[in-house]
């Protein structure tokens, strides 16, 4: 049987290896999380995610791509190359140390491999006390493609306080900050036109004053 599984965690990133990456307690009241039927569960060891080339790596802060290698190999790789000055510093300051990050992962008997990353600096850590993250079920209704922006149906949220899912009236989501899988495969915000209406979704996001900024979109089709 196929015992494999995509988990979300979050956390702060405690060390970045050649090919694994850390992570530890978010602050020191929090320790590190895994969401388990909506709801985030805390785990005191530390835990190690192996990277690959194929992970999707985003600074959901610049809205910025990173290339794996970056992480992998750095002294192989021509830091000049990255266009974005702010990025570059990040990269070459070792800025993303001690950070927090969601982390999606699929585990398996094989480990537990890292497929998307989202590095989030500019949460402070006393963020996380406050729980303004949630988890949303629905399905795709319509897809704003030019300010990457979507509408769901059929939605649920998971709400923390009697640990039920609970019927809601139709969400906008902002994806700017998000990281996506499709069928278990990471896709890059300007492919979300691959998206299809009536896709189911599972979603992260955190409520702000305007609308609902999405973290991690998981796509079934």
């Amino acid at each position: 049987t196929d015992k494999t599984k995509i988990s979300i965690y979050r956390g702060r990133i405690e060390d970045i290896f050649e090919y694994e990456i850390e992570i530890g307690r978010l602050n020191y009241r929090l320790d590190y999380q895994v969401l388990e039927d909506g709801k985030w569960k805390q785990l005191v060891d530390k835990q190690r995610f192996i990277l690959s080339e194929d992970t999707l790596i985003y600074d959901s802060q610049l809205k910025e791509n990173i290339d794996p290698l970056h992480f992998i190999s750095s002294r192989y790789i021509n830091i000049y190359n990255v266009k974005n000055p702010t990025l570059r510093s990040r990269l070459e300051n070792n800025y993303y140390k001690n950070k927090q990050a969601y982390l999606v992962v699929r585990e398996s008997e094989y480990g537990k491999e890292l497929l998307a990353l989202n590095l989030t600096p500019h949460r402070q850590t006393y963020y996380w006390n406050v729980n303004l993250n949630y988890s949303t079920m629905g399905e795709i209704k319509f897809l704003d493609l030019d300010n990457k922006i979507i509408e769901l149906e059929k939605v649920k949220n998971f709400n923390t306080l009697n640990s039920r899912w609970e019927s809601s009236l139709d969400e906008t989501i902002d994806l700017n900050k998000a990281v996506i899988l499709q069928n278990d495969m990471p896709l890059p915000l300007d492919r979300i036109y691959t998206l299809n209406p009536g896709s189911k979704v599972y979603l992260v996001k955190e409520k702000t004053s305007s609308i609902d900024e999405g973290y991690v979109l998981i796509v079934e089709e």
